[in-house]
């Protein structure tokens, strides 16, 4: 089982992004956390994305659920 991410690297000494970014391509990380619903979208109704300083790329999936 995978997931696909996006991540900007903002070049922080202690960001995720940037440890990612800079890991090499067989680093492997762990996400652990509470787990959602997930994308149970409709392909109809309303629905609201905020982008701020990373902009809209990262919501290229979501918009591909949605269209699909």
């Amino acid at each position: 089982m995978g997931i696909s991410l996006t991540a900007k690297d903002y070049k922080s000494k202690t960001g995720v992004a940037t440890a990612m970014h800079e890991s090499s391509k067989d680093s492997k990380f762990v996400i652990k956390g509470p787990m959602g619903k997930g994308c149970n979208l409709e392909n109809k109704g309303t629905y609201v994305a905020f982008a701020a300083g990373t902009g809209a790329l990262v919501y290229l999936d979501l918009v591909a659920r949605l269209i699909l």
